[in-house]
């Protein structure tokens, strides 16, 4: 399966596609790729499907284009950080005998017994000047920093190469990747990195594709002949094996060490070059062995989760200032399916006259999303009606701005006449927009939309199929909730979500809005009191599956640990009530059970509580998660779609798997092991990478702004 790319600004495959091959030799071909180089103003193509696919002709010219162009080995310094001589025994003698500066800034380390490893198996003659390098106070470990310091005061040749010492690579691969940063449209080149299986790392980094806006990587987790191997354009390339000009590394003024110490800094790098106009390039026709985090560990779970928020704000910015490079990637390492990174068009309207179409106005997050969306583009100036199928507490609250207000009723999905009555009530009020909020509601208006001039945006909570939740009506509604995803344009909570459906959609029919969190005050300190304290928010209902709470009270009364669970949002129904009923033939010594009405006011339950945890079977993204995160809890929950985008392992929480008690008890198992302040502290540091209040309703109507 290979990687697909979509709207891609590709200076490489440009070039290839406005060249006659067939037509021309070999050395005719490069001195055409020379003079396209040294223009100042490249233009980009965008190509809709494959960029150009790399072939033998391709790769006689680039090797022929290299052996011209390549510098002298003199012309290149390396810098390696590490802490482990054994390590860069291995990359220099993989390298092999070379005439490179290579500078090893040894950190955190027994230098001698290092230095002393290094020089006592190296096979190669030409030695390496080993510095032991020491932070400034306060710092414990800066990639960033050691690279900028070395460089400043070792770096005097043209070419400069930022190199891990877990990486593995030939000196005549290396030297190859010269004969492209010799030309100053090009800011900084990397080779495609591997695993020693030659299951491909990283063929070019790719801004806000993961976790709100969080960078991916091509190719990632496929093997390297199934990728597209011609040099590739993008947004960034790896700090692992990153080469530039000596000259343009300082006039970038270095990578930045105050927000990305650690990590993200060869992407911030790579925006700040795109965004001076010049271009990154992965030639992933060149390739090396980095075995991730031998040294340090890898990224997940060990980053700085403030370099995550940063990283996610940083490309908010690049993003104004570049059209970033968009690319089709795998969606997470446990699926093959794809995921489009689009931009959403803008559409055509007849005028002002909004219809937002909600399931229920009842105190459901859904039905809150619904609510929040009219409310914005009330403010915003559009004459918003509603239309329900079922009232709810929201009610007066819609009231108190909408224009007109209809609710059909669920007999809406039998009854012709509901269906006619609508379309006259769209027709009467000159509606020419319907957002319809869930799965239900998109099925439900798509008869009567797609007859009308009159458009249809699908607002999708849902993270289970629509079949799900319409077949109990009927395989007509079925087929029109199909037929309106694939036809309407559609705005999706999760990025996960999306693979539901997406066999649906294309490169233009949809998007994701993320739920958003509001600021809370903490600044009165929160009364302590004995053991753990959990909290659960949401509809006390089968699909929580709250009922697995019983499961948890019994771990922590077996360990003779005191917790008290309190459940918020109990319904005077079945389920609620056998859960009621289920705790009074219980007696507990340790752990309590506190069972909470539904109510809007949830936030004295969060200010109680420490941790928040989710028993849930389904889920898309939860706002619950956001709002605890908001009040600095920890966060633990199924591992379900939204709540693996949110909650990173180990650094703002722990996931498990849903129905699972033995799966939930590991998860408590790390909980009592991990540190207690830090989990805390990184939970309301990571919300940061999600929309606040006031960006969900930018998002919202820059979602609908007219052409």
């Amino acid at each position: 399966m290979k990687n697909k790319i979509t709207k891609l600004n590709d200076i490489f495959g440009a070039f290839f596609k406005s060249t006659t091959l067939d037509m021309q030799s070999i050395d005719s071909v490069v001195i055409e790729l020379e003079n396209y180089l040294k223009c100042s103003n490249i233009k980009h193509h965008s190509s809709e499907v494959d960029f150009y696919q790399y072939d033998e002709f391709v790769s006689k010219v680039l090797s022929r284009f290299e052996d011209k162009h390549k510098a002298l080995d003199q012309d290149v310094t390396i810098i390696i950080p590490s802490r482990s001589g054994e390590l860069v025994v291995s990359a220099l003698n993989k390298l092999g005998e070379n005439k490179f500066n290579i500078v090893v800034a040894l950190n955190n380390t027994d230098f001698e017994k290092e230095k002393s490893i290094i020089l006592e198996n190296l096979d190669i003659q030409n030695k390496p000047k080993i510095i032991e390098h020491f932070f400034p106070k306060g710092v414990n470990f800066s990639f960033a920093e050691i690279c900028n310091t070395a460089a400043k005061k070792y770096a005097k040749t043209k070419f400069l190469l930022f190199f891990n010492d877990d990486l593995l690579i030939s000196k005549d691969e290396l030297i190859r990747l010269t004969a492209y940063i010799e030309f100053n449209i090009i800011g900084a080149v990397a080779p495609v990195l591997k695993w020693p299986s030659d299951v491909v790392q990283n063929g070019g980094i790719f801004g806000g594709i993961h976790r709100n806006k969080l960078p991916g990587l091509y190719g990632r987790g496929l093997q390297y002949a199934d990728i597209n191997q011609m040099p590739l354009t993008c947004d960034a390339v790896t700090g692992a094996c990153l080469m530039l000009r000596a000259e343009q590394f300082f006039k970038m003024k270095g990578f930045d060490e105050e927000k990305f110490a650690i990590a993200y800094n060869d992407v911030d790098l790579g925006y700040r070059l795109n965004e001076s106009g010049l271009h990154t390039i992965s030639m992933n026709h060149i390739s090396a062995v980095h075995i991730e985090g031998a040294t340090r560990g890898t990224g997940l779970g060990n980053d700085n989760p403030k370099e995550e928020v940063e990283i996610s704000h940083r490309f908010s910015e690049y993003a104004q200032k570049v059209i970033p490079k968009r690319i089709q990637l795998i969606l997470d390492p446990e699926s093959s399916d794809f995921l489009y990174a689009n931009q959403h068009p803008t559409f055509d309207y007849r005028n002002q006259n909004v219809v937002v179409f909600t399931h229920n106005m009842k105190l459901e997050g859904a039905s809150r999303i619904a609510y929040d969306t009219a409310k914005v583009l009330s403010d915003s100036g559009f004459n918003v009606s509603i239309l329900a199928l079922e009232g709810g507490e929201r009610l007066r609250d819609y009231q108190s701005f909408a224009d007109n207000i209809h609710i059909c009723g669920w007999d809406y999905f039998t009854n012709s006449n509901r269906r006619a009555a609508v379309s006259m009530w769209l027709q009467q009020h000159d509606i020419s927009l319907v957002i319809a909020n869930t799965v239900i509601c998109s099925a439900a208006l798509y008869p009567v939309t797609s007859g009308l001039k009159c458009k249809q945006i699908n607002y999708i909570h849902e993270s289970e199929s629509f079949d799900h939740h319409l077949c109990h009506f009927g395989g007509y509604w079925v087929d029109q909730s199909a037929l309106s995803i694939k036809n309407n344009f559609n705005v999706f909570v999760s990025r996960y979500t999306v693979n539901v459906y997406r066999y649906l959609l294309n490169d233009s029919n949809w998007t994701i809005l993320y739920n958003y969190f509001v600021e809370q005050d903490l600044t009165q300190n929160k009364i302590k009191t004995q053991g753990y304290n959990f909290v659960t928010v949401g509809s006390v209902c089968e699909r929580k599956n709250q009922k697995m709470v019983f499961d948890a009270l019994d771990y922590f009364e077996k360990k003779e640990i005191p917790a008290t669970f309190t459940l918020v949002g109990a319904r005077n129904d079945q389920y609620a009530n056998e859960i009621k009923s289920a705790l009074e033939s219980r007696t507990y010594l340790f752990s309590k059970l506190k069972i909470i009405d539904e109510t809007p006011e949830v936030s004295p339950y969060y200010e109680k509580a420490d941790i928040f945890i989710s028993f849930s079977n389904m889920e898309s993204f939860p706002i619950t998660l956001l709002e605890a995160s908001s009040h600095n809890l920890i966060l633990m929950s199924t591992a379900l779609f939204g709540a693996k985008e949110m909650i990173v392992e180990g650094v703002n929480g722990f996931l498990f798997e849903p129905n699972n008690v033995e799966s939930m008890y590991k998860s408590f198992d790390k909980l009592l092991d991990d540190d207690f302040d830090k989990l805390k502290s990184s939970s309301k540091t990571l919300l940061k990478l999600w929309p606040n209040d006031k960006e969900f309703n930018c998002a919202i109507t820059n979602l609908i702004k007219r052409k």
